[in-house]
């Protein structure tokens, strides 16, 4: 959901634009190339450091699950040890 929303909000933004004056647009991209890339590069970055993290947590979540079932401990009940 996170991708899609950092993907389509700029992209229909830009298009926007685009329509409605295309030649402030295209100034402001040739002006901003430097900021733009930059902006897209940490945009990629706290995303696949997101979604790693976010993978991580599942797997981790994983194993304490495995270990409550192996010890007898898991009775479908939240908090229960």
């Amino acid at each position: 959901m996170a991708a899609l929303f950092y993907v389509t909000v700029p992209v229909t933004i830009l298009l926007a634009g685009l329509e409605g004056a295309p030649e402030i647009v295209a100034d402001f991209l040739q002006a901003g190339r430097s900021i733009l890339i930059g902006a897209g590069a940490a945009m990629t970055v706290w995303l696949l450091l997101y979604f790693s993290n976010q993978w991580r947590a599942r797997q981790i979540e994983a194993v304490v699950e495995l270990a409550r079932i192996e010890r007898g401990g898991l009775d479908g009940q939240a908090g229960s040890p």
